[in-house]
């Protein structure tokens, strides 16, 4: 591979190319496939271009060379010539074209690769000597520039076609976790091959849909607890106590909220009675129990929590409800915790 540096040659055309003055070429055109005109000339045909085994891309360039002499050159875009593009082979008919095909010789070529501004030789899949307005029809030229330029399993130089585990050229047959062609083994979620563990409703391997139930009990369900305690409850707003249910305790307040990384939870008690305070997650699970059916006194009392469930370990960020039980009632609050 030849990778192009700068020329010398003042020109207003993008780096890596040159002004053509030749009216058949394009008027920029790759540095090294500049050529003269010439009244000797054939037209070499190939049906197919391939590069590292696809077809060339619109921009990229074939050029013909007499040893390092550049005779001819052609963009490749099949759209423009209709399917079959020719690279014009010129042949030597004054000083301007010294050096340039003569009766007998044979052309080499190279492929220009806009992307990388790189030339790379090009094989044709045969040779034909060159003679004035000769039309040879060459099946295929091709190069390579990532890849092994041995023809593959169907026969395209530089293609990337291989035999698959059954020995089809190109085929989809593939080896499964046990070795075998076209087995129906394969990975469990748990990484036994052939295994029998799978994924429950809530993503877990092995799982019992447990971990993702809302308040309802459903797998993955839209489901919550209202502010008030309520399953699939409709309240939203219970900034406000209600005395009717709640009338022999005050929450006096919870506070901070939003709250981090603790919160406070502050009531007055009328009479002794036995009380709870426990904290339910947005599916409605008790995730923390602050106090657990305890018998207090009449009086005023705070607790606090540090938003840790009950095995120790900080909860996420989100919604909670701060629930707090007597015997004739209950209070919910909720709060959020926010990190």
């Amino acid at each position: 591979m030849i990778t192009l540096g700068y020329s010398n040659f003042q020109n207003n055309c993008d780096t890596g190319y040159v002004e053509s003055a030749n009216s058949s070429q394009e008027s920029c055109v790759p540095e090294l496939f500049y050529y003269n005109s010439s009244t000797q000339q054939a037209a070499y045909f190939f049906e197919s271009v391939i590069l590292d085994g696809l077809p060339l891309n619109e921009n990229d360039w074939v050029g013909a060379f007499n040893g390092d002499i550049c005779v001819g050159a052609r963009k490749w875009d099949i759209d423009d010539c209709n399917g079959i593009c020719d690279v014009p082979v010129l042949g030597q008919d004054s000083q301007l074209t010294s050096g340039y095909m003569q009766q007998g010789d044979t052309p080499s070529f190279k492929i220009f690769k806009a992307s990388s501004l790189s030339y790379l030789d090009a094989t044709p899949i045969e040779n034909i000597s060159w003679s004035n307005f000769s039309t040879p029809v060459i099946n295929l030229l091709y190069a390579c520039d990532e890849s092994n330029c041995e023809p593959d399993c169907l026969g395209v130089f530089g293609g990337l076609a291989v035999q698959d585990c059954a020995g089809d050229c190109d085929g989809n047959a593939l080896v499964d976790c046990k070795g075998e062609c076209n087995g129906t083994a394969e990975f469990d979620c748990l990484g036994e091959c052939d295994g029998i563990a799978i994924l429950d409703l809530c993503g877990v391997c092995n799982g019992d849909n447990s971990t993702c139930l809302d308040c309802m009990g459903v797998p993955n369900g839209n489901a919550l607890v209202d502010c008030e305690g309520v399953c699939n409850g409709m309240a939203s707003d219970c900034d406000q106590l209600n005395a009717s249910i709640v009338d022999d305790f005050v929450v006096v307040d919870t506070y901070p909220n939003p709250f981090n990384p603790d919160i406070n939870i502050e009531f007055s008690l009328p009479v002794n009675d036995n009380v709870s305070i426990l904290i339910y997650n947005a599916y409605g699970e008790v995730i923390k129990k602050v106090l657990d059916n305890k018998y207090l006194y009449e009086n005023t009392y705070k607790f606090n929590w540090d938003g840790k469930d009950n095995t120790g370990n900080q909860v996420p960020s989100g919604v909670y409800f701060i629930n707090l039980t007597i015997n004739k009632g209950f209070s919910t609050r909720k709060v959020t915790l926010i990190k």
